[in-house]
């Protein structure tokens, strides 16, 4: 009512009119409303409302209210530039978390590559000793066909021995 009729208006019980006020305790036995503009549109309205019957608003209490209009109409583009810019708050917060949470990944797919890159070498160097020591039992064995000499033959297997297994000595008894 108050916003169709864009103007203060006075109710006595209004339970009466609008069920959903019966559940005020106590129940309001008069209730003054004034509307607020914002851009030229009724925005809102501000109440006050008395729960004695005793207490009756007067063009003094009209006045007062509809001050408290117009600073309820200079509030709200205030308060919606607050939502605003909280909304524009949380937007940036949930942004920065996302970017604080993909260099945490970033930085764990990185330690990943560089870990996964030096099992890679370190495998590769593997494979470049068994290659080499793979050469030398396949020398010992060429060797094993034609040499005579068997202390010679005893060094190129302990050396082949040493190379497959990564050791510092060997030793044939």
């Amino acid at each position: 009512v108050v916003l169709d009729r864009n103007s203060v208006q006075l109710f006595t019980h209004p339970e009466r009119y609008y069920p959903y006020l019966v559940s005020i305790s106590p129940p309001i036995a008069e209730a003054l409303l004034t509307p607020f503009h914002a851009d030229g549109n009724v925005a809102g309205t501000v109440w006050v409302v008395a729960h004695h019957a005793a207490r009756k608003f007067d063009a003094e209490d009209v006045r007062l209210l509809e001050s408290l209009g117009h600073l309820a109409a200079a509030a709200y583009p205030l308060c919606a530039a607050l939502d605003a810019t909280e909304r524009h708050s949380e937007s940036m917060r949930e942004i920065n978390e996302a970017l604080l949470v993909s260099s945490v990944r970033q930085h764990e797919l990185t330690e990943q590559a560089q870990k996964a890159e030096k099992a890679l070498r370190e495998s590769e160097e593997r494979m470049t000793v068994e290659l080499a020591a793979t050469q030398q039992l396949q020398e010992t064995s060429t060797l094993l066909i034609r040499e005579d000499n068997v202390k010679a033959l005893y060094e190129q297997i302990l050396d082949a021995a040493v190379a497959i297994m990564r050791s510092n000595m060997a030793s044939i008894q």
